[in-house]
């Protein structure tokens, strides 16, 4: 059973799948020290026909060996 059939279901209206753009890129500020920026846009989110696209932004901070010294 796939997840287009459990969406049917349950009345809902399933699109032909979820399609992300992703814009990211990892800054190394030191050598223990890097963040990576992120935005995604993403069309049909949740596969579910008719639902809003949605823009996303996140931010991942990384420490690696040699923090604080």
């Amino acid at each position: 059973r796939t997840s287009r059939a459990a969406l049917r279901d349950q009345g809902l209206s399933p699109a032909r799948g979820e399609t992300a753009i992703e814009l990211t890129h990892r800054f190394s500020l030191s050598e223990w020290l890097s963040v990576q920026p992120d935005l995604q846009y993403i069309i049909s989110p949740g596969a579910l026909a008719g639902t809003r696209n949605v823009l996303a932004a996140g931010l991942r901070v990384a420490l690696s060996a040699g923090f604080g010294r």
